[in-house]
């Protein structure tokens, strides 16, 4: 577009040129083409002051002294000149049009591909968000399975918890059970001072005759009897109580091996 535009510059500038030199030559042509006059007085030598007058200034345009065919020229250049524009401008038009449509082109392109870019985010976007809200249905699922599982985890814990005391309490129960039998069963281990100890003498039926002796018994069926102090129903300490409140003086110790003895023979 620039260089036409120089073009049709420079060709309306040498047109230019040409009418002005066209119109100064003209004169000089014409004085040259005609006769000379005979009854003519010869022309007096112009003075300085008419030919400095006569000079050109510099401001005045070369068209000032133009030939009528320069004028013709110049009226011809300026009924030319508007066809000249029109021509620029046309030409001017057309490549501003052709540069707007490859504009347009280049702009719909790209913006095709960027149509096409965020058609395929808004895809992945799309799949994402369905992948997100299935692995978060998921989630839920597996807290309320949590949730469920850990109510029944915690009445478990409350009844292993009633179950734990309860045990306690049994045990403390057999503690105390424990040691009542054990003093029991201390104080029921009764060994005779002055009788030897021996395989004759730690025997029950040893044991009933001696008593039978000290007693002055007639028969030995109150000894080894169910409802006699050697059964379950009355222990080796009734027998001891017995004694004593007969006024009949023993003295005992208590032994462990005995009871363990008794308790066998009187099962």
């Amino acid at each position: 577009m620039s260089g036409k535009n120089s073009k049709t510059g420079g060709s309306i500038q040498t047109k230019l040129r040409s009418g002005g030199r066209t119109a100064s030559a003209s004169p000089s042509r014409e004085s040259a083409t005609a006769p000379p006059s005979h009854h003519a007085p010869a022309p007096a030598p112009p003075s300085p002051q008419k030919s400095v007058a006569a000079l050109p200034s510099p401001s005045e345009p070369a068209v000032a002294s133009a030939s009528p065919s320069g004028g013709s020229d110049l009226a011809a250049f300026k009924l030319e000149l508007p066809a000249l524009l029109r021509k620029d401008i046309a030409d001017f038009r057309n490549e501003f049009r052709e540069h707007q449509k490859n504009l347009q082109k280049t702009l719909s392109d790209a913006l095709s591909t960027i149509q096409l870019d965020l058609q395929a985010m808004k895809t992945q976007q799309a799949s994402d968000k369905v992948a997100t809200d299935a692995t978060i249905s998921t989630l839920k699922g597996t807290v309320g399975e949590m949730g469920h599982a850990l109510s029944g985890c915690t009445d478990d814990i409350v009844h292993m918890k009633t179950t734990i005391e309860s045990l306690t309490a049994t045990v403390t129960q057999l503690e105390n059970k424990c040691e009542h039998l054990e003093s029991r069963s201390r104080r029921n281990n009764v060994r005779i001072v002055g009788v030897p100890e021996g395989a004759d003498t730690c025997t029950t039926a040893a044991v009933v005759a001696l008593l039978k002796e000290a007693f002055g018994l007639e028969k030995e069926k109150f000894w080894t009897g169910p409802t006699g102090p050697f059964s379950r129903s009355r222990s080796l300490v009734n027998v001891h109580e017995l004694l004593y409140a007969d006024s009949i003086t023993t003295v005992t110790v208590l032994i462990f091996y005995a009871v363990r003895e008794s308790a066998s023979r009187l099962k």
